[in-house]
């Protein structure tokens, strides 16, 4: 990998990206995609992060054949570019990176299934928050090492601790984490959250944030 930050931080990204894929190994068969949608969510938040808007906006539509994750870029534009980016430009570039991506999903989900795939449905089903506090409550009375929850923490923990040892200034550091909390919340609210799998956008979004040289804007 080619970057213009320092080598040492771009070959412990890569094992790291590949150690955050094992948890997911323990749902009930493997999802090859998963790799293909943390390599295209990677560079999607990279490209925002370093403000190359229309590459990552490439990259975004390209998560179409996968699945909804590129509405995700959105997120992740709104925290890195508000205050730094006039207002008029910020919200157009906010709808295309959110409903394009998203949209072209469902156009591409739609056209495979064809008759399997409800008219009604615009992408991921809503789990509802009692299906997920229920399976919460089961893995609290029932804990387990390869499990839910704590396959989320062993997902989470050393893309987290490579991005706190990153120098970087305090506002550029707090953005990262203000997009992280929107996309877990997402992630959250509406995926299975047991599978794990579905936190992957979690997982590129703190290494494009460990690897981005922050070319920041001014309004």
């Amino acid at each position: 990998m080619t970057r213009r930050s320092d080598a040492t931080r771009s070959q412990v990204l890569v094992p790291m990206l590949a150690l955050s894929m094992i948890p997911t190994f323990a749902h009930g068969w493997v999802h090859t995609s998963d790799i293909l949608d943390l390599t295209l969510c990677f560079f999607m938040f990279l490209f925002v992060a370093e403000w190359s808007f229309w590459l990552a906006f490439a990259v975004a539509c390209l998560t179409a054949i996968n699945r909804e994750t590129g509405a995700f870029a959105a997120i992740f534009y709104i925290c890195i570019a508000i205050g730094r980016e006039r207002w008029l430009p910020l919200a157009w570039r906010t709808l295309i990176l959110g409903l394009v991506p998203y949209a072209g999903a469902i156009l591409v989900r739609k056209w495979f299934l064809r008759d399997l795939f409800a008219s009604e449905s615009t992408g991921q089903w809503y789990t509802g928050f009692s299906y997920n506090l229920d399976l919460l409550v089961a893995a609290i009375k029932h804990p387990s090492p390869v499990g839910w929850p704590l396959l989320l923490f062993a997902m989470m923990v050393f893309p987290w601790l490579m991005f706190l040892n990153r120098e970087m200034d305090s506002p550029t550091r707090a953005r990262v984490i203000l997009a992280f909390v929107g996309v877990f919340i997402i992630t959250a609210a509406i995926g299975i959250n047991a599978e794990v799998r579905t936190f992957i956008p979690c997982i590129s979004l703190l290494a494009a944030g460990t690897i981005a040289i922050d070319n920041a804007k001014s309004a």
